[in-house]
């Protein structure tokens, strides 16, 4: 039963990322999912999210060019657990972005799909705490993303060649940085997430880092710091099956991407999203998560096209 509720508690949390164009804000953790058994897991997960809205500087304007984003990530999750408090996981990204943009004062349509970077993540547990029905479990996320990724899209920005004072491409909303499949670049990530029991509620938070680096075209991704927290009870507990129900809380702050040192001034945000979500443990073999993210609050420079609402899926099973 104890296995159970930490695994229900720290599904929640998983699947909580906030949301970029880029792969690395999809992360899905699949040891959260595991009841820390040694053993092999994969997991299956996907990111859909809609963006319809144009903003400037934070607020709503006309997009008479009906300019949109569609952009699905699905990652392959494969993790070993060496024992109960360490393990790793690679996250293998599949992107498909379908898109129609104002580029050069034409309406255009495409679509880009192909491998995203791939990142390399371990965990260590810190700190588990049990007492009857109360758990407390504090983990430490810390990995490497690759360059795998196509960076093509990124060509775009310089030869546009937008400064820290806009140019040409300035006047459309979906840019090369929104639809480039890698950045090229090999970044850090760092992170800590905490999950709770207490009785059949619970309630989990997270922090993450990514710390980017210089990629192809001298483009430079600007670092993110998301976090997030999630609550809600158990409507199903059993020692073979549980279900809960939550709602969550997902926030990203993402500084300025830079070309060739110069900040780029469409590309930093700050975002909250809030929604309901589910999940599901059967034995203690699959673990699942459904979640519905909608805007709070979104605040961007320059003229950026921002997400209407993003679901989330994620599916693991443990050997």
């Amino acid at each position: 039963m104890r296995r159970l509720l930490l695994a229900g508690a720290t599904l929640v949390l998983a699947g909580s990322s906030s949301l970029s164009a880029c792969d690395l804000c999809a992360l899905y953790t699949a040891f959260a999912a595991s009841d820390a058994r040694a053993g092999w897991s994969v997991g299956l997960s996907e990111q859909f999210t809609s963006f319809g809205t144009v903003q400037q500087e934070g607020e709503p304007v006309a997009d008479p060019f009906d300019q949109s984003l569609r952009s699905s990530i699905t990652q392959v999750v494969v993790a070993y657990q060496w024992h109960e408090r360490f393990g790793v996981q690679a996250n293998l990204p599949w992107i498909d972005r379908s898109f129609r943009r104002l580029e050069d004062g034409a309406v255009e349509s495409g679509r880009e799909r192909g491998v995203g970077d791939v990142a390399v993540l371990a965990h260590w547990r810190a700190l588990e705490r049990v007492a009857f029905t109360r758990t407390l479990r504090v983990t430490l996320l810390g990995g490497v993303k690759l360059p795998t990724g196509s960076s093509d899209r990124l060509a775009e920005e310089v030869e546009e060649g937008r400064g820290a004072h806009g140019g040409p491409g300035a006047a459309g909303a979906v840019h090369g940085h929104d639809l480039a499949l890698g950045s090229g670049s090999t970044d850090l990530v760092a992170g800590l997430s905490l999950a709770a029991t207490f009785g059949r509620g619970y309630l989990s938070a997270r922090a993450q880092q990514a710390f980017r680096g210089t990629g192809d075209f001298d483009y430079r991704f600007g670092d993110d710091f998301q976090y997030g927290v999630a609550g809600g009870g158990y409507v199903v507990l059993r020692h073979d099956r549980s279900l809960a129900l939550g709602v969550g809380l997902a926030g990203e702050h993402k500084q300025e991407d830079r070309l060739a040192g110069e900040a780029l001034d469409d590309t930093a945000i700050d975002s909250l999203f809030a929604g309901p979500l589910a999940s599901l443990t059967l034995g203690e073999v699959w673990f699942g998560e459904l979640a519905l993210d909608l805007p709070v609050a979104i605040d961007n420079s320059g003229l950026q096209i921002v997400p209407d609402w993003r679901v989330r899926l994620a599916l693991t099973r443990r050997f």
